[in-house]
């Protein structure tokens, strides 16, 4: 279940200074969440309304490859290509030398 909406109005409602109620909750979020879920995260805000930014910041952090990693992947995956050609053009002439070998009139 996607909470980051949930977190998204807390948060807002923290920045404008407003004590979040259920009903205020609710209107807010773009489609419904299951009411003890709403209670939970509500107890948790109003405990420690500071839970939010933690919250939020972990969720934002990607969760994607770093691009340089990627950069990386693909360079290797490149070389493997090449070397993997390679190899398949000196199979290509091994077999040609076999058959070669092996239809000499003898």
């Amino acid at each position: 279940m996607d909470m980051q909406p949930i977190y998204q109005a807390l948060k807002l409602f923290k920045q404008q200074g407003i004590r979040p109620q259920l009903a205020t909750l609710k209107n807010k979020l773009p489609y419904p969440y299951p009411l003890p879920v709403l209670i939970n995260v509500l107890k948790q805000y109003q405990h420690d309304p500071q839970w939010i930014e933690s919250v939020i910041e972990a969720e934002e952090e990607p969760e994607l490859p770093a691009l340089d990693t990627t950069e990386q992947r693909l360079e290797q995956l490149e070389k493997n290509q090449q070397q993997l050609l390679l190899r398949i053009e000196q199979l290509e002439q091994q077999l040609q030398t076999l058959q070669q070998s092996t239809h000499k009139p003898g």
